[in-house]
């Protein structure tokens, strides 16, 4: 009887210990997106009189000042042209090749897989240098669309991390039933594996889609244009600003806007995310 009572209390205690441990985390990781909303609404005044204190008043102009700094509508839509161009080509790059890794036995297949996955080390800003040089010797220098395939490829080696983990574990009688009814390679693709795939193809459209949008590192060095500056890069430039002419303000309702839709996207898809990286990390 006090073995079992021992186990209880050990019991609620680790769970009291967990929960304590995970509210202490989501505090760390909520208010600081809730103080950059509360501080949209403030003035500078107040910001320079104490920082963490709450507005007295809802100033909405800050957001009308951050639309007109950022030149907002342009360069959101510059993003989202960026976002569309790079989450179509890493799909329909990272979707077949993820799948012929999986199911087709070829020469030099692991050396390619293996090769694939070592370029999950590479990040675009260790190589920006001579990126820059290549894109200029193709002048293709302030162009949104390099911009977008930069990010897909990029993108592209921890997607098919992704794919193949979960491709791999597709039973492979659908698809001989397929070739059976007279599918075609490319058909037992579109008919069989892409549609089981769903879930991972959903995580890795998020994952994309939540890193293009606040890319900012190639965007910075290969977008010389004013005009065809992402919504990152209009932030900074607001930034620099803000640091002589302290609008802090409309800087953080600037931000405040920039976290809209990623939180709503991953609010939305947020079940399909976790459970892809889960199963598609693991299997993988």
């Amino acid at each position: 009887m006090r073995r079992l009572n021992s186990k209880k209390v050990h019991s609620l205690l680790e769970k009291t210990l967990l929960r304590a441990v995970l509210i202490l985390i989501l505090i760390i990781v909520v208010y600081p997106l809730l103080w950059n909303v509360i501080s949209s609404f403030k003035t500078n005044q107040e910001h320079m009189l104490d920082p963490m204190a709450l507005p007295k008043g809802l100033h909405w102009e800050n957001y009308a000042k951050a639309i007109e700094a950022t030149d907002m509508f342009t360069t959101i839509t510059n993003s989202l042209y960026v976002v569309a161009v790079s989450l179509v080509v890493l799909l329909v790059c990272a979707v077949p090749c993820s799948y012929v890794l999986v199911r087709y036995n070829f020469p030099l297949r692991n050396s390619i897989h293996a090769l694939i996955m070592a370029c999950l080390f590479i990040n675009a800003s260790y190589i920006i240098i001579p990126l820059f040089m290549e894109i200029r010797q193709f002048k293709l220098l302030n162009n949104l669309t390099v911009i977008g395939v930069l990010c897909a490829t990029f993108s592209l080696p921890y997607s098919v991390f992704l794919l193949t983990g979960y491709m791999r574990e597709i039973p492979r009688d659908y698809e001989e039933a397929a070739i059976l009814d007279g599918c075609k390679p490319f058909g037992v693709l579109r008919h069989v594996a892409i549609p089981l795939s769903k879930s991972i193809i959903f995580t890795v459209s998020i994952i994309n889609v939540l890193s293009t949008w606040g890319e900012y590192a190639m965007s910075l060095v290969l977008i010389l244009n004013p005009a065809k500056q992402t919504y990152p890069l209009a932030m900074a430039n607001l930034y620099e600003t803000a640091r002589f002419a302290t609008d802090w303000g409309a800087l953080f309702a600037a931000m405040a806007v920039s976290l809209v839709p990623t939180l709503v996207l991953f609010t939305i898809g947020e079940k399909y995310t976790i459970k892809g990286i889960s199963v598609g990390g693991l299997k993988g």
